[in-house]
């Protein structure tokens, strides 16, 4: 088991602590896959657990791509694998002598935040176990993992309420180099909480 950071923002800090958010896409690592993303139909595991992206699809691919990469020789998701851990990194404050305040769930802290990319491993209060990862499209999000990624749902459109929602926070968040309409190639990583000091 290896541990890694990941960093949440305020309102997705939130979703976790509710258990409302138990998944999250993210692009890292695939720049060179996402240069020209339609070019590859599936991503498969190789037999090192890492993905190989595969064009065109066809039938047995994921037995295939474990023979032909026996070892490993794919592209590993930065995020790990399932059982390992990621310890999430948010803008914090540090009140001294291992005291540390959340930017999220604070509602009196009146000083300066420090940026979640400084936070160290000792201050983090959340820490989530990978339950899953694979590799697909931005697009093939379902409307029920839409609302997995913990976003507030939006009035109906088309009978989906959290695809639109999660469409919005993406193009918030990514939309200068990755936006929705590109449909690029995310890591999907499924979690669960294991430690969560909310107090």
């Amino acid at each position: 088991m290896k541990e890694r950071p990941i960093l949440f923002s305020g309102e997705m800090v939130k979703a976790i602590i509710a258990w409302q958010k138990t998944q999250t896409r993210r692009l890292r690592g695939l720049n060179k896959i996402n240069s020209n993303p339609d070019i590859h139909a599936k991503a498969c595991q190789d037999g090192g657990g890492n993905w190989v992206f595969w064009y065109p699809d066809r039938p047995g691919l994921e037995e295939a791509t474990k023979k032909l990469y026996p070892n490993g020789e794919g592209i590993p998701c930065p995020y790990g694998k399932v059982g390992d851990r990621l310890w999430v990194r948010e803008t914090f404050c540090d009140n001294g002598g291992g005291e540390y305040e959340y930017k999220a769930t604070s509602y009196s802290h009146a000083g300066s935040w420090s940026p979640s990319i400084h936070m160290p491993r000792r201050a983090s209060r959340i820490t989530l176990e990978v339950v899953s990862v694979r590799a697909e499209r931005l697009q093939e999000i379902t409307e029920e993992d839409a609302q997995s990624e913990g976003v507030k749902p939006l009035l109906p459109v088309a009978d989906e309420r959290y695809r639109p929602a999660f469409r919005n926070l993406w193009d918030q968040i990514n939309g200068e180099n990755s936006p929705w309409d590109l449909n690029p190639w995310v890591w999907v990583i499924g979690f669960k909480p294991v430690f969560m000091a909310i107090g």
